[in-house]
């Protein structure tokens, strides 16, 4: 879906005119934000179903990093939606967006390969070291993209249509916040893909005694802890 939001997003930005489908696009981003919230509830009360055995804790782990990252990009995907609503086709857009066109979808599409590629290892709980090595591989790709699209930027800004103010200013609001966005997102996706790697190679197995304990205490510190008194 995220990958389609993008897709849709760029064609759209990028293209020369106004539409009614920039509407059928934030009311997508919306729907996207709303359910990896609901997704983060259903995997938080879900340790009991397994006890955390067998694998199924470090899968479930693996599962709310996969969501926390989703629900972090909730904000960057608004940011997204509100370029694509407000932004009117005038002045230097299309000078900037031709520009930058080829820079971002190239980093597009290698974020959104690596986003696939963890959704399939949090799916799946069991990363091998050749697998490993694929999610370093896909890192060094979309560094590498998004510092050709940090590159493209700087040299787009010294072009005499955006020298001085001008490439801050109100006529590219919206195109600065477009280009900021999928920055950010394909940061996040980095740092997913980081936290994977660190998860597999940090995860232990655990006991159905050690998950109840940990259940209990939590349950227990929760219940009879001091409220308090800052708030």
């Amino acid at each position: 879906a995220m990958h389609k939001i993008w897709n849709e997003s760029i064609e759209y930005f990028c293209g020369g005119e106004e539409g009614a489908h920039a509407t059928v696009i934030a009311e997508a981003i919306t729907n996207c934000n709303l359910l990896s919230g609901k997704a983060m509830n259903d995997l938080s009360a879900s340790w009991w179903e397994g006890f955390d055995l067998c694998g199924m804790g470090k899968k479930r782990q693996l599962y709310m990093l996969f969501d926390t990252t989703a629900m972090k990009m909730d904000a960057v995907m608004v940011a997204v939606k509100d370029s694509i609503l407000k932004e009117t086709f005038e002045g230097n857009h299309v000078h900037f967006c031709h520009g930058m066109r080829p820079s971002m979808e190239a980093l597009k599409e290698s974020a959104a390969h690596m986003f696939a590629r963890c959704e399939h290892f949090c799916r799946d709980g069991e990363i091998s070291d050749e697998e490993v090595a694929e999610l370093e591989e896909l890192l060094e790709e979309v560094r590498f993209n998004q510092t050709s699209m940090l590159k493209a930027y700087r040299n787009l800004s010294h072009e005499e249509e955006f020298k001085g103010a001008k490439f801050v200013s109100e006529d590219l609001a919206s195109e600065n916040t477009f280009v900021f966005a999928l920055s950010v997102w394909a940061r996040k996706i980095q740092d997913l893909a980081i936290n994977i790697i660190k998860i597999n190679k940090d995860a232990e197995p655990r006991s159905c005694q050690g998950t109840m304990a940990a259940a209990l205490y939590t349950g227990f510190f929760n219940t009879w802890k001091f409220p308090d008194q800052s708030k």
